[in-house]
């Protein structure tokens, strides 16, 4: 029974240290998705700080806190960042800080745009596509 205690006591500190580092990124959210072609319809994502996770404002799964972190660390790094290159059909990232937002757009075409900014995005999508398929 006391190491059920200790256990609990450890894993209530992690996760509290991973939701205080999440707080420290000063990122709010993470609104990411795709748009535009021959519907201009757009799909959104978001990822809250608590590791909710919905699409287009349904809630759809839960990211654990060390993921969570490791997404907001990769957005600080892009909080200021500007490209806004938007093409016919385009995805986007749109980075909340301190109440201001960053949307950052690009298209397939779109020269310029960092290589971390079209990796974070698609490591988001395979997170919400591990989701869907937890899901079925």
């Amino acid at each position: 029974m006391r190491g059920l205690a200790v256990f609990l006591c450890l894993l209530l500190c992690h996760c509290a240290s991973s939701v205080d580092r999440i707080a420290n990124t000063g990122v709010e959210v993470i609104h990411f998705g795709s748009g535009g072609g021959f519907t201009g319809e757009t799909v959104g994502y978001t990822l809250n700080a608590n590791g909710a996770l919905s699409k287009n404002g349904e809630p759809i799964g839960r990211l654990c806190a060390e993921r969570t972190l490791a997404y907001f660390k990769q957005a600080k790094d892009f909080s200021q960042y500007q490209f806004k290159h938007p093409g016919n059909i385009y995805n986007f990232i749109e980075i909340t800080s301190s109440g201001t937002s960053n949307r950052i757009v690009w298209s397939a075409n779109s020269e310029g745009i960092h290589k971390d900014i079209i990796n974070l995005h698609k490591q988001l999508l395979l997170e919400t596509n591990l989701i869907y398929e937890e899901d079925q």
